[in-house]
């Protein structure tokens, strides 16, 4: 008989008794998964976040595994009362493992004459339960199917990625579990540095806004010793409500202006430059004057009315890193305040940079 695929050492002994089919119906929720330990995505690892979106085709969903940014997606479906996953997004050894624990879960439940069965879903939980093989219980509806892949979708992810980083303790289910460690990845170095806040000024005289960010510590590498590499990014796009007024211009509404592109800075493509963050702070600017007020003429073209809330609409996008991490941050709008402030969206997020070799 099959043995129970591996899982996480870390996995809940609900979920653990539910792939060595001890038990028949497992509940989870999705959101941060903690104890799946650190996923490889390609372009980097992280201890992920798992949402769930519709798939491309009845009886699919796409579980979207990421963090901070970072993510990747794994069309998840249900046939027949078999799991199946289109992997080719992974990198090819989390693929192959993620493969192999499919087949190995699909076997296991065949063995024990199971198959994914009925799945109920309420308060944001979904319960799946296994039924007999061939049994009135598979339910063959597509919203039984989606729903099914959904939830198998954490199953597949926990099973298959958590294990393929190298990373976590290896867990067979058995009524004598055996454990086992995989080879450990060297040490990564620890962020020396915090990204602070993004400022942002208004300018009547120049009719721009002036972005600023700066860092406290130290890089632990860069082809520049003692800087980090900014780049920054402006998109146009909504991040007030489409046709709320800006409080300044009673008559305004919010809306993307196509014309109010920075004179292609920054939205054509990032700009990037080296800068000493602990020592000064790299600068963008946002310059947003109404065509009879552009300097030269011709270069600029907002129109005021069609600001929100937060000024003409765009949200500013800074990302630093120092050779071994990446710290991301974002602006809304062309007010003056700080990127931590009300309806902002908060602080940096920061991950590994996929690019850097750990060290001791």
């Amino acid at each position: 008989m099959p043995n129970p695929p591996p899982l996480p050492a870390g996995a809940p002994p609900a979920l653990v008794d539910f792939v060595s089919c001890k038990t028949d119906t497992y509940t989870l929720t999705g959101g941060a998964q903690g104890w799946i330990g650190e996923v490889d995505l390609g372009i980097t690892s992280v201890v992920p976040d798992v949402t769930f979106e519709p798939g491309a085709t009845p009886g699919s969903v796409n579980a979207v595994v990421g963090k901070g940014g970072f993510g990747i997606t794994i069309p998840v479906s249900v046939s027949d009362g078999s799991l199946s996953a289109d992997t080719s997004s992974l990198p090819t050894g989390p693929a192959g493992q993620t493969n192999d624990w499919i087949r190995q879960f699909n076997e296991n439940l065949r063995s024990n004459g199971k198959q994914v069965g009925g799945i109920t879903v309420r308060d944001g939980k979904a319960t799946i339960t296994k039924a007999a093989r061939g049994g009135a219980g598979a339910g063959t509806g597509n919203a039984k199917k989606l729903v099914a892949a959904g939830a198998a979708a954490v199953v597949v992810v926990a099973g298959g990625l958590a294990l393929s980083s190298g990373k976590n303790n290896a867990v067979t289910p058995s009524p004598s579990v055996a454990v086992a460690k995989t080879p450990s990845s060297p040490p990564y170095p620890a962020r020396s540095w915090e990204l602070q806040p993004i400022t942002a000024e208004f300018v009547q005289d120049t009719f721009s806004t002036d972005y600023r960010v700066a860092a406290t510590g130290k890089p632990l590498g860069n082809p520049r010793d003692g800087a980090w590499t900014v780049t920054w990014k402006l998109e146009l796009t909504l991040v007030d409500k489409a046709g709320t007024p800006d409080p300044s211009a009673p008559t305004s509404g919010a809306a993307v202006d196509l014309g109010c592109n920075n004179a292609t800075w920054g939205t054509a493509k990032p700009v990037s430059d080296y800068a000493d963050l602990a020592d000064r702070a790299s600068f963008f600017s946002w310059v947003h004057p109404s065509p009879p007020d552009s300097k030269p003429l011709g270069a600029y073209h907002c129109d005021h009315l069609d600001q929100g809330p937060h000024g003409h609409q765009g949200l500013i996008t800074v990302t630093v890193t120092d050779g071994y991490w990446i710290c991301t941050e974002s602006y809304r709008g062309t007010h003056t305040g700080t990127s931590t402030g009300t309806g902002q969206p908060g602080a940096a997020t920061c991950v590994k940079d996929p690019q850097a070799s750990p060290h001791a």
